[in-house]
C-alpha cells in the first residue's frame, strides 16, 4: 500500500508544482528569476508581469552573447504542458520591436582558422522536454552590424516549430519590404548537423518612382550539413535554373555553383529603354576573398539587337578584375 500512496503524492506535488508555475504570476516570476540566472547564457530584462497561462509579458527582454546580442523590446508568451507526449507547449509567442546586433570576428577575436564555437554551441543543446511552438511571431526586426546604422530584415515572421534532438519547422513565414517567403524545413543538433529546407517565394526591386520593375518568383531547395550544403534555385518565370554546393557555410563559405537564365527584360514594366537577358549561363567558385565569375548572355535592347556579350573575371572584397570581355553581333567589329 505504501508504493501506490507514494505515487499519488507525487503526482499532486507535481500537479500542484505545475499549476503554480503556469497559472500564478508568482510562480511564472520564480521561474523566469532561474532562467535570468543561469550562468551559460546571458539574459536579462527590465520588468515580468502575469502568468504563462494566460500571458507573461516580459519588458526590454536581452539577450548577450560574444558576437551577438539580442534586444526585444516586449515578449508576451502563453505557455503550458502537453501531457501526452510530454512536452513544453506554447499556445503563442510574440516577440516585438526586434534588434539584432552583431559584431564581426575581427572585432571578437575568432579562431585562427576562421572558426567560431557554432558547432559546440548547437551540440550542447538540450533541453528537458520537448518544446513546441504553435504560434510564434516576430515583428519589426532591425539588425545592426559593428557600428553601422541598422537595417530593417523583415517586418513580420511567424513560425510553428518543434525543438526536441532536432529543429523541426512546419512553417516559417517572412514579410519584408519587396521580399516574401515561406520556409519548412529541419536541423538535427548533433554532427554532421544535418540540415534541409525548402523555401518558395518572391523578391522585387522598385523603381525610382516606387513602381516594380522586377519582379522574381523563386523556389530554394537545400539539404546537407554544416560542412557542405547542395542548393537549387529555380524560377519558372525566367528559366532560371541555378545549382551548386556551399562548402563550410557557417565558418568560411566557398562555393561552386553554375546557372542558366532562359529570358529576362528589365525593367519589366516598361517597353522602351529596356535590355532583355537571354541564354544566360553563368558559372563561379571561389570564396568572398577569391572568387571567379564566368559569363555569357544574349542581349537585346531597342539599339540593339542579336548581341552576345562574354566575361571572365575575378576578384574579392576589396577589388573585382576583368580578365576578359566580348561584345559580338551584326554590325559590330
Amino acid at each position: 500500500m505504501g508504493v501506490p500512496l507514494l505515487v499519488v503524492v507525487l503526482a499532486l506535488l507535481f500537479s500542484v508544482s505545475a499549476y503554480w508555475l503556469l497559472n500564478t504570476s508568482s510562480g511564472a516570476s520564480w521561474l523566469w528569476s532561474r532562467v535570468e540566472g543561469l550562468e551559460s547564457i546571458d539574459i536579462r530584462s527590465s520588468r515580468v508581469s502575469g502568468d504563462l497561462a494566460s500571458g507573461f509579458i516580459v519588458q526590454d527582454l536581452e539577450y548577450r552573447s560574444a558576437n551577438l546580442d539580442v534586444l526585444v523590446r516586449q515578449a508576451e508568451i502563453e505557455a503550458g504542458i502537453a501531457w501526452w507526449p510530454l512536452a513544453i507547449r506554447v499556445d503563442r509567442l510574440s516577440l516585438m520591436k526586434v534588434g539584432v546586433f552583431t559584431r564581426s570576428s575581427e572585432t571578437h577575436g575568432a579562431d585562427d582558422n576562421g572558426e567560431g564555437d557554432i558547432r559546440d554551441t548547437l551540440a550542447e543543446v538540450e533541453l528537458p522536454l520537448p518544446l513546441e511552438v504553435n504560434d510564434g511571431v516576430l515583428s519589426d526586426i532591425v539588425l545592426h552590424q559593428d557600428e553601422n546604422p541598422g537595417d530593417a530584415l523583415a517586418r513580420s515572421v511567424r513560425f510553428r516549430a518543434t525543438l526536441d534532438e532536432r529543429l523541426v519547422i512546419d512553417y516559417l513565414d517572412i514579410q519584408a519590404t519587396h521580399f516574401e517567403t515561406k520556409l519548412q524545413g529541419n536541423f538535427q543538433f548533433e554532427p554532421p548537423f544535418e540540415l534541409a529546407a525548402t523555401l518558395e517565394g518572391r523578391v522585387d526591386q522598385p523603381g525610382e518612382a516606387g513602381q516594380t520593375v522586377l519582379e522574381v518568383p523563386f523556389k530554394l531547395e537545400g539539404s546537407g550539413n554544416l560542412d557542405k550544403v547542395q542548393l537549387q534555385l529555380t524560377s519558372q518565370k525566367f528559366g532560371l535554373q541555378l545549382g551548386g554546393q556551399i562548402l563550410d557555410p557557417v565558418s568560411a563559405p566557398a562555393w561552386d555553383v553554375q546557372a542558366t537564365l532562359e529570358r529576362l527584360k528589365w525593367p519589366q514594366d516598361q517597353v522602351e529603354q529596356s535590355v532583355t537577358l537571354s541564354g544566360l549561363n553563368l558559372s563561379s567558385q571561389g570564396t568572398i576573398d577569391n572568387w571567379s565569375i564566368e559569363l555569357d548572355t544574349g542581349l537585346d535592347s531597342e539599339q540593339l539587337q542579336d548581341i552576345r556579350f562574354a566575361l571572365s573575371g575575378s576578384g574579392s572584397t576589396s577589388k573585382a578584375d576583368i580578365a576578359s570581355s566580348t561584345v559580338t553581333g551584326p554590325g559590330l567589329d
